[in-house]
């Protein structure tokens, strides 16, 4: 799994206040070396203590901001390693429960457009000896009930699917946070 390290917390007055470092950037490049785990950054910082002014670069909004460090002194911020793709995947995951709810709705519209047909084109028969009277045709209208009665338990049960992925989705973020 791919790691990150995200400035969580800056220090009141420090170099990194100074030069405008904010709790949820993304430290990218130390040094023209790609950081993309919590070792990274340290060892890189310990190989910067030989020089004096170095190049930190973060990502904020996607994008990449270069400040320029002086090494020599404390930076002045707090830091910690998270699952880069956790945004990524609950993403993916809100995309899928939407799809999951539009096919839900689509199902019930479905089964209320195809029952409808079925009660329209075949609910009613001639009655034997009438041409000009019609009847009720109880074994269609059982099979048009059945398809609505089947639509609207799909769609009941897809959109309870798609709460439970929300809420389980829910509880994993709050639970990798604390």
């Amino acid at each position: 799994m791919w790691k990150r390290v995200e400035i969580t917390d800056v220090e009141k007055g420090s170099q990194a206040e100074k030069l405008g470092f904010i709790p949820g950037d993304t430290i990218f490049k130390l040094n023209n070396i790609l950081i993309s785990e919590k070792n990274d950054f340290k060892n890189e910082l310990m190989n910067s203590k030989n020089i004096d002014i170095g190049e930190l670069v973060v990502l904020r909004n996607k994008e990449e901001i270069v400040f320029e460090v002086d090494f020599k002194k404390p930076i002045g911020f707090l830091y910690r390693e998270i699952d880069a793709d956790s945004n990524s995947e609950n993403e993916h995951a809100s995309k899928e429960i939407s799809v999951l709810r539009i096919f839900a709705w689509l199902d019930l519209i479905g089964s209320i457009i195809a029952s409808i047909f079925i009660w329209s084109k075949f609910g009613t028969r001639k009655m034997p000896g009438f041409s000009y009277l019609t009847e009720a045709d109880p074994l269609t209208i059982g099979l048009g009930f059945g398809i609505l009665v089947q639509g609207v338990f799909a769609c009941v049960l897809f959109l309870v699917i798609a709460s439970m992925a929300e809420n389980l989705i829910a509880i994993r973020k709050n639970t990798k946070q604390e």
